[in-house]
């Protein structure tokens, strides 16, 4: 079985255009150090567009677009490990990744944001995966490497502890879709991961086709999930910040399923634990405890304790 360890970070504001990593807990120790953010909202914005142009044309290579990925790589480095201190325990905790007696040994990198802070909450869209790390891969990026995890954690109130756990684990798979919300292959998808489920034991499925908005609200609260799988469509607002999925309603219509609708619709289901969102764009737009932002934000500030979603749409741009 593979060990986890676990190093936490938390960026704070410093001054204009420059704020604090500070290393909350790694097997090294603790530090603090600041730093000067040199990465404009603008290149930020650009460089999304060039991983959505990377994914779309995967069967040929841009060196071009290889090399900025790299340098932007780099400078994320740079971003949470400013020499000194911070480098030093972080290099010491990344180190045991390298030891060949702990093949096993496996490291979760927590980057701790706070959604009250809208100076620094851009901080979490930033594409972290395509962090490259010297000490342990200096070519290769971070979610390439099967020995990093790499984890946007959002500090909100802590809801009250779930109740125990008591089998079947329940999962709800859920396929949306709307009249010019198509292309997308989630029947292969859904009994993909029936297939898996079904030879556990002690896992119960349920599924949700094409629902709307009150078939959701209705199964959510009958079946009470432990997982929810969602599949669909989703979109960011570039102009307000806020994301969306999209459900159909009873015309069959685009019904869209904001972030503050997402937040009311999940609040009191204390029995979901992980969601996860197979829609575009899930996970990006500001942050905010109200709910008002990413969607995926919107499940965490209602007490979901973990949520997979994604920052961009590999399938091209979609409404």
């Amino acid at each position: 079985m593979n060990n986890y360890r676990e190093v936490h970070l938390r960026f704070t504001r410093n001054g204009p255009d420059s704020y604090r990593v500070i290393v909350l807990s790694s097997p090294a120790g603790n530090a603090s150090a600041p730093v000067t953010l040199r990465i404009t909202e603008s290149r930020l914005l650009g460089l999304h567009g060039q991983i959505s142009t990377a994914l779309l044309q995967s069967k040929s290579r841009d060196s071009a677009i290889d090399g900025e990925f790299a340098q932007f790589g780099d400078e994320l480095y740079e971003t949470i490990s400013p020499p000194g201190q911070v480098r030093d325990i972080l290099t010491k905790s990344l180190g045991v990744l390298l030891s060949s007696e702990e093949h096993q040994q496996r490291l979760r990198l927590f980057l701790h944001f706070d959604p009250c802070d809208s100076e620094l909450a851009g901080l979490a869209e930033f594409p972290w995966e395509v962090l490259r790390i010297p000490p342990i891969s200096p070519i290769g990026h971070a979610a390439l490497d099967h020995r990093l995890s790499i984890v946007r954690s959002l500090d909100v109130t802590q809801p009250p502890e779930p109740p125990a756990f008591v089998r079947p684990l329940r999962v709800l798979l859920v396929r949306a879709g709307a009249r010019g919300h198509g292309g997308l292959r989630s029947e292969s998808e859904q009994e993909s991961i029936t297939d898996a489920l079904t030879s556990i034991t002690g896992v119960k499925c349920e599924f949700l086709d094409m629902p709307t908005r009150q078939d959701l609200r209705r199964g959510l609260y009958s079946f009470d999930p432990h997982v929810l799988h969602f599949m669909g469509h989703g979109k960011v607002d570039e102009d307000t910040g806020t994301g969306c999925v999209y459900l159909r309603d009873e015309n069959g219509e685009s019904d869209p399923l904001c972030a503050q609708d997402v937040a009311e619709l999940f609040s009191g289901l204390s029995a979901l634990r992980l969601v996860v969102l197979n829609a575009c764009q899930s996970a990006r737009g500001t942050l905010s405890v109200t709910g008002s932002g990413s969607v995926a934000g919107a499940l965490v500030s209602r007490g979901v304790a973990a949520v997979i979603a994604m920052q961009l749409c590999p399938f091209g741009k979609r409404a």
